[in-house]
């Protein structure tokens, strides 16, 4: 499958031809609303990447499904470097993110 690489549209996820400007941003996303804020597209949805999906959803061919996901979930996932972070960074960020948590007090050391 032809996956999307950069430049890719901050909203939608798609790939961005002839982005020229520093306005990321594609045609479709600066003249309609979502009912989204952002999205990630692992890979152009057309040809191979268009055939899987549509086995997956209309053939029942559920193994795809597995394969889809992981794909969706490498591109959704970032390493966020928490080298500069102190501990109560680390406790901060924990609290607003998660604020119904019950994570073991001794986490944000273990992070």
């Amino acid at each position: 499958m032809i996956s999307n690489g950069p430049p890719v549209c901050t909203r939608c996820g798609k790939e961005i031809r002839a982005a020229y400007d520093a306005l990321l941003t594609c045609h479709s996303c600066r003249t309609r609303v979502w009912a989204f804020e952002a999205a990630a597209a692992p890979w152009q949805y057309r040809r191979s990447g268009q055939l899987a999906v549509r086995a997956f959803k209309y053939q029942n061919r559920w193994r795809i499904g597995h394969w889809l996901a992981q794909a969706m979930v490498e591109k959704a996932c970032r390493e966020i470097p928490l080298e500069f972070l102190t501990r109560g960074d680390i406790e901060t960020y924990l609290a607003l993110e998660f604020p119904e948590n019950r994570f073991p007090p001794e986490l944000p050391a273990m992070i």
